[in-house]
């Protein structure tokens, strides 16, 4: 294994490790305190950190190689970063400004902890996906 694969399999480690102490808190806090909405919005940010850290991690480990899907290759058929990156940011920008729009339009809501399971769920499929083909 040469020394790229091997940063990029010590990040994914990382992020897994990540995306899965955020389901652990998720799902096993007790909710006998009263509700504090820093605490969801906190785990809710961090889901996003890992979200886009696993889609950074998808994007880096397939630069240079053969590319399937029509929209992430360019002319010679090999994956383009460029284009990538650009649909990527514009998909997860759209779940999250469709998050915060939701979140912002009813704030008595407490929208955090299904959104963070979202996201969160969201980076793990990523994560695997990315396991599965490498």
């Amino acid at each position: 294994m040469n020394q790229d694969a091997r940063r990029v399999f010590a990040a994914g480690r990382i992020v897994a490790a990540l995306v899965l102490s955020l389901a652990v808190v998720q799902a096993g806090e007790p909710r006998r305190e009263p509700h504090r909405p820093g605490a969801s919005k906190k785990r809710w940010i961090a889901s996003w950190v890992a979200l886009a850290s696993i889609n950074a991690l998808d994007i880096h480990s397939s630069r240079g190689q053969g590319e399937a899907h029509p929209l992430y290759r360019n002319a010679a058929g090999r994956f383009d970063a460029r284009k990538a990156a650009l649909l990527k940011s514009g998909i997860t920008g759209g779940f999250f400004a469709l998050q915060l729009a939701l979140l912002r339009s009813h704030p008595e809501k407490d929208y955090y902890p299904a959104f963070t399971v979202a996201n969160t769920v969201a980076a793990g499929t990523l994560y695997a996906l990315y396991l599965a083909l490498t």
